[in-house]
């Protein structure tokens, strides 16, 4: 088997080493063809297949995750989780993304490298913390698609959709972070499900506090982020 594939089935292993052979050969034959449908130049989507469950067992079997493997795991530095993401970044148990995921991440990475934001600037690169966040919106993601080859939101570009709202979402579980605060998301999860503007995370010129404005038609509303003690505004 080819390196690309034993990777692969090696991340599968060290996230749940329960999977069986024919488990981890059914994701893999998912995972690449929703590559080859998505990202058809993608060099994941030329990685030949195994013949069979067989194969996928043999390796196994040869190549087991012993102590070896598990001291590495544990000893090695995780990546920050504002460091550009990658697919290896996923074997982090912290960091994992579901494998029929994934092309939806490679779609929106894709995305922020072919365009500029709102300032004519370019994108930094998707990062772990960002991409998390874009698998969290997987189903909203999935949804806006099938809505879209349904005839309706024609002109929603929903990668770009998507990569600012995984920014807005990662901006703000940053923000509250030093408070060692869970962020409460309930007004960005309403207007994320209702498929409105991504909001701006910006600076008060007068006092210098985080505020937060949503932007629905004509309508702006604002909300300072904070420890928790201010109300919006």
């Amino acid at each position: 088997m080819v390196k690309g594939i034993t990777d692969a089935i090696d991340t599968m292993r060290k996230a749940n080493p329960r999977l069986t052979p024919q488990r981890i050969l059914e994701k893999l034959k998912f995972n690449i063809g929703q590559i080859k449908k998505t990202l058809p130049d993608d060099p994941l989507a030329k990685l030949t297949l195994p013949k069979s469950k067989d194969s996928i067992y043999r390796y196994m079997k040869k190549n087991p995750l012993g102590v070896d493997n598990i001291s590495v795991m544990k000893t090695h530095s995780k990546p920050d989780i504002d460091s550009p993401w990658n697919i290896g970044t996923t074997m982090e148990k912290c960091y994992y993304i579901e494998p029929q995921i994934i092309p939806t991440v490679l779609q929106v990475q894709k995305w922020g490298k072919e365009h500029v934001d709102r300032y004519n600037q370019k994108h930094d690169p998707l990062t772990i913390r960002q991409a998390l966040w874009v698998a969290r919106l997987f189903g909203i993601n999935s949804i806006l698609r099938l809505s879209k080859a349904k005839g309706k939101n024609k002109n929603l570009d929903v990668e770009g959709w998507v990569w600012a709202w995984a920014e807005v979402y990662a901006q703000y579980e940053k923000y509250y972070e030093p408070f060692k605060i869970k962020p409460d998301t309930t007004k960005l999860d309403e207007a994320v499900w209702n498929g409105e503007t991504p909001p701006i995370i910006g600076t008060e010129k007068e006092t210098g506090e985080k505020i937060i404005l949503f932007i629905k038609g004509d309508t702006i509303s604002m909300d300072y982020l904070n420890d928790g003690e201010k109300g919006g505004k």
